[in-house]
């Protein structure tokens, strides 16, 4: 019998790095459909960005920069951050390939009063529903309140003004049987490589572990990547009024919108 090939497990900012880079090397698979794909977005923001009266955006959870095109496509002066370098540099090349000069730049949360160099009406960050502790929580409010203007607004998801503390469970639940337990990606080659991807979910106490399983036959030689990320849903909107209100936010409402499909878009918006 051969060698078992070498398992890698790896959490936190070195998952998102591993899922990035595999998510690139996929490209072709989905560079002309990320535009249908964020469509429920695009819907939703387009519908509240001029009622805030914004022009300067930044997308301070990048990622390869989907939703940081859409916005220069909808017109607005946007710029993109990750705290992933990988990323941030393959965010660049394509906006570059989509014909857009967009500034990125790499750049943690709670770091952006020195990392922006300059501030914005609007800082938009789908993933601020994600943080696992109270800590990082409040350093990451922090953060994005330094980076706006006085009177900027900051558009995130999460619990909301018409959620109780005891929907957390139903809207794991909702979010799982939405997302589905299992998923395997199309099988992708290119350069010798084959990759296979699988995708697990579970319910946990405070939200849904997710298992990126990349399967890599490079070449003939076999590795298993995994990138686990837990997606939180452990903050109500006490949390968020209480810890926004401290960084210096003055208030916080949420607003609905119409995304894909019969449910409204819902998103929080926080003004400095």
């Amino acid at each position: 019998m051969g060698n078992s090939p070498k398992i890698t497990t790896r959490t936190g900012a070195k998952a998102w790095d591993t899922i990035w880079r595999w998510t690139w090397f996929t490209k072709e698979q989905w560079q002309g459909e990320f535009r249908r794909q964020k469509e429920g977005t695009r819907r939703a923001l387009a519908s509240l960005l001029p009622k805030l009266g914004v022009r300067s955006i930044l997308d301070c959870s990048c990622g390869l920069g989907w939703k940081t095109i859409l916005l220069a496509e909808m017109g607005y002066d946007v710029e993109g951050c990750d705290g992933c370098g990988f990323a941030v540099r393959r965010a660049s090349q394509l906006a570059r390939e989509e014909g857009l000069d967009i500034r990125f730049f790499r750049s943690r949360w709670e770091t952006l009063g020195r990392t922006c160099r300059r501030k914005y009406d609007c800082v938009y960050n789908d993933a601020f529903a994600w943080i696992t502790t109270r800590r990082a929580l409040s350093a990451s409010a922090g953060g994005i309140c330094a980076a706006l203007k006085r009177g900027g607004k900051f558009i995130f998801q999460g619990a909301h003004q018409w959620s109780r503390d005891d929907d957390r469970e139903r809207m794991i639940q909702q979010s799982l049987e939405l997302e589905g337990r299992f998923e395997a990606l199309p099988l992708h080659q290119k350069d010798g490589i084959r990759l296979t991807t699988i995708v697990t979910r579970e319910k946990t106490a405070d939200g849904i572990l997710g298992n990126r399983i990349h399967v890599v036959d490079d070449h003939g030689a076999v590795r298993i990547e995994i990138a686990s990320v837990l997606d939180a849903c452990i903050w109500t909107w006490e949390d968020y009024t209480e810890t926004l209100g401290r960084a210096g936010f003055r208030r916080l409402y949420s607003v609905k919108e119409k995304g894909v499909g019969p449910r409204p878009y819902i998103l929080n918006v926080a003004e400095k």
